[in-house]
């Protein structure tokens, strides 16, 4: 009898457990879950895409709950305008935050969102809050016409068997030269819009459409959020890229590729640069640093892959050298640009290409090549600018048409 009782008592535990933790426990997970469900929010259990999801997977459960219940109530009922506010489990300050981080920093294509968002409760029952940018009809106005030229530049992109490196180098020269920053404040110029649409944004607007394309094409990546220094002496606030490329990992800062932001020649062109594409973390280090070390700790591969595919990477400077500058030349001035960008593996044969190149090396490269091309495309042989990244050790040159 006692084993009885013993078992009655436990069983009676058990459930009273079980009563409390329905009542008190995981009241606001169930309810969130439940009303969003009632709502005709589709809810998955886990993301098919989650690899791409970098915020979103060091969430806690009810922070990943929370982000998959507003994620998917965004566009439950694209009819309807967007939800005032949406059940969500109960957060802390700390967690709302941090949820509310990963689904903007994960989601580039959530910019109707504000940077403000906030909880309330009616009782036992929590809601999420958001500060919207724009009404729904606005939003999918914007929209349509960012998906356009989505798709536009998705068509041109290179055949889904050519290497993720052919890839990213498309996307990352596409919007180079088909956006012009702009730090001017509006709220456009931090989103997919602003490059897309209106052709101009700032440091955010880059990585994030940047995030999205790569994204489509099938590479990895994921926004890094820090601080960066040009030279000015100040730190400012910046966001870039962090990509998995044939299976290593480097940052990729497509603003700082965009010499429109240097201004520093008189006769810049439109191709460009590639100082900043796929670096490691030792070499972006002196004028970058994330908000969040885990983020780009695993950049450590050999920088400037560029420069190595394209023969443009000197451990010295010779005759054979020069005849690969002359084909590069070749093949800018082809494609209407004035410039040329050069990099070595130390100083000192820096420093010897630079001698040869501008005593009489350049000049014969360039009278050479002007007779192979259109009139239109032919560049003075006299004239030419130079800028030196003496740290990464490499020469852009240009060429007045």
């Amino acid at each position: 009898m006692k084993a009885v009782k013993y078992i009655a008592i436990v069983v009676a535990i058990a459930l009273f457990a079980g009563f409390l933790s329905i009542m008190f426990l995981p009241v606001d997970t169930f309810l969130a879950e439940k009303k969003a469900k009632l709502a005709g929010y589709e809810i998955p259990e886990a993301y098919e895409d989650a690899l791409y999801r970098y915020y979103y997977n060091n969430l806690n459960a009810d922070e990943q709950l929370a982000y998959r219940i507003i994620y998917s109530s965004f566009f439950a009922k694209p009819e309807e305008e967007f939800p005032d506010k949406i059940v969500i489990p109960k957060l802390s300050n700390n967690e709302l935050q941090e949820m509310y981080v990963a689904l903007s920093y994960d989601n580039p294509e959530f910019y109707f969102l504000g940077n403000k968002c906030s909880m309330t409760s009616i009782g036992s029952v929590n809601y999420f809050v958001p500060q919207y940018l724009m009404v729904r009809s606005d939003y999918d106005a914007s929209w349509a016409k960012a998906s356009a030229k989505i798709n536009e530049i998705l068509a041109g992109a290179p055949a889904s068997t050519a290497s993720d490196y052919d890839k990213e180098l498309y996307i990352h020269d596409y919007l180079v030269q088909n956006c012009e920053y702009n730090e001017s404040g509006s709220a456009m110029v931090y989103t997919m819009h602003g490059v897309l649409v209106d052709g101009s944004a700032n440091c955010e607007g880059y990585s994030r459409t940047a995030q999205y394309l790569l994204r489509q094409l099938g590479i990895y990546n994921r926004l890094a959020i820090g601080v960066a220094e040009g030279g000015t002496g100040t730190a400012d606030g910046h966001m870039w890229n962090v990509v998995k490329i044939d299976g290593e990992f480097y940052n990729l800062d497509i603003t700082w590729d965009d010499y429109a932001v240097v201004g520093s020649v008189d006769y810049p062109d439109n191709s460009p640069s590639h100082v900043y594409f796929n670096i490691s973390t030792k070499d972006i280090k002196s004028s970058h640093k994330a908000d969040d070390d885990a983020v780009w700790s695993e950049c450590k591969a050999d920088s400037f892959g560029y420069f190595k595919n394209e023969g443009l990477l000197f451990s010295s400077f010779n005759y054979s050298s020069e005849s690969a500058v002359s084909q590069a030349m070749l093949k800018a001035m082809n494609n209407g640009y004035n410039s040329i960008e050069l990099a070595f593996t130390d100083k000192s044969v820096m420093d010897s290409s630079y001698n040869r190149l501008m005593n009489g090396g350049m000049y014969n490269i360039i009278v050479s090549n002007n007779g192979l091309v259109a009139p239109a495309n032919r560049l003075s042989p006299t004239t030419v600018q130079y800028t030196i990244d003496e740290e990464k050790q490499i020469i852009r040159y240009f060429f007045e048409k």
